[in-house]
């Protein structure tokens, strides 16, 4: 049996344990989400590059773009911002709610 006997318990309770993910997507997608976004960024780096080789090493005929974009390409990154705690979250949410409303008077 529970040892929580009231709603505020409860409440208190969740904004201490519960977090909040802030990368767009809920915690449960983000999991599925994060490595497939971090193959797609590692995909399109090697077949730019790949091509980019490929127009490189035909010879005298390769434009100067080509090798200057072959110098500066590099892979995106995959952004994680991590989690808050519900509490922190809630706050934040109100703070911002009372800002736009103070700025549209």
């Amino acid at each position: 049996m529970s040892s929580i006997r009231n709603p505020q318990e409860k409440k208190r309770l969740s904004y201490n344990r519960d977090h909040y993910n802030r990368n767009g997507e809920n915690n449960k997608s983000w999991r599925k989400k994060k490595p497939l976004k971090k193959r797609s960024s590692r995909k399109s780096f090697r077949k730019t590059s790949n091509d980019l080789v490929k127009v490189v090493a035909d010879g005298n005929d390769a434009p100067v773009n080509a090798a200057k974009k072959l110098g500066d390409l590099c892979q995106s990154k995959v952004l994680d911002w991590g989690s808050i705690h519900l509490r922190e979250f809630v706050t934040n949410r109100k703070e911002m709610r009372q800002e736009r409303s103070q700025s549209d008077k």
